[in-house]
């Protein structure tokens, strides 16, 4: 990843929640700027999680009329994190959610899967080793990942 703002889905609030790891995504902080949109935050996130919002997390309003064609079948949630990103300089959009993420690389988004930025969060050595390994089963468990991704997160090592 390079240098920007790193806009965050649900799919990755909630697992990095269920892993135990939810705060350590202020690793990225000041490096990256950390985004998500309200819908995201009120509608999905909160109703599921105990947490109050972060200061490392900035949590925005987005208004999706002035989005180009809508050419894909995403809910509105994901429209507001691609409006969001349109909005930003150098975002990086972070989900585990494959018809997101195929649409934001159709828009010329830069992208990453949730997966891989929580292998990139371990490795450096945003999560500690113990926390990881407690974690890692709840986070499998909540992202339903196939087995060579699993193999990859187990097989983890830091830098």
């Amino acid at each position: 990843m390079s240098k920007g703002q790193l806009v965050l889905d649900n799919s990755v609030l909630s697992a990095f929640a269920s892993g135990g790891w939810f705060h350590d995504i202020s690793f990225w902080t000041p490096r990256y700027a950390l985004y998500t949109t309200e819908q995201i935050w009120s509608n999905e996130f909160s109703p599921h999680h105990s947490f109050s919002k972060p200061e490392w997390l900035r949590v925005e309003a987005v208004d999706t009329s002035e989005l180009a064609a809508k050419t894909v079948e995403l809910g509105e949630a994901d429209w507001t994190l691609i409006r969001l990103a349109e909005t930003l300089d150098d975002p990086v959009l972070v989900s585990n959610d494959k018809r997101l993420l195929k649409e934001t690389e159709r828009r010329g988004i830069e992208r990453i899967w949730g997966s891989k930025f929580v292998k990139q969060t371990f490795e450096s050595c945003g999560i500690d080793r113990q926390a990881y390994d407690d974690g890692l089963p709840s986070y499998v468990r909540d992202v339903h990942l196939p087995d060579f991704v699993t193999a990859e997160l187990r097989s983890a090592e830091k830098k």
